[in-house]
């Protein structure tokens, strides 16, 4: 028996960004996440849906930063705060990441 669970994710909202000068750029963004978890169970090479759980709605907030490495390369960071059951912070999703940016013509 091999049990999984699976959890589909939307994000929608809006983003500001302040230019700071020197080719750096800081912005922020919020919105609402939305999430569906599904759990299912696999024997013998069948698979059985058991529950497919209502879509939840979380708002979410985060800050980032953008920092160019010439005219076609940047660096960027970001971190977001899915707020999952508020004011309890110790149940918020928290993701971060880090990417280069490449710009192509």
């Amino acid at each position: 028996l091999v049990v999984s669970d699976y959890a589909q994710k939307a994000k929608a909202g809006l983003r500001s960004t302040v230019r700071l000068g020197g080719g750096i750029k800081a912005f922020a963004r919020g919105g609402v996440q939305a999430t569906q978890n599904k759990h299912i169970e696999t024997s013998g090479g069948t698979e059985t849906v058991n529950e497919i759980e209502p879509i939840e709605t979380n708002p979410y907030a985060g800050a980032g930063f953008k920092v160019a490495m010439g005219g076609k390369i940047a660096l960027t960071g970001d971190v977001v705060a899915v707020f999952k059951e508020w004011p309890n912070m110790q149940k918020n999703e928290y993701l971060t990441s880090l990417g280069f940016e490449v710009k192509v013509p």
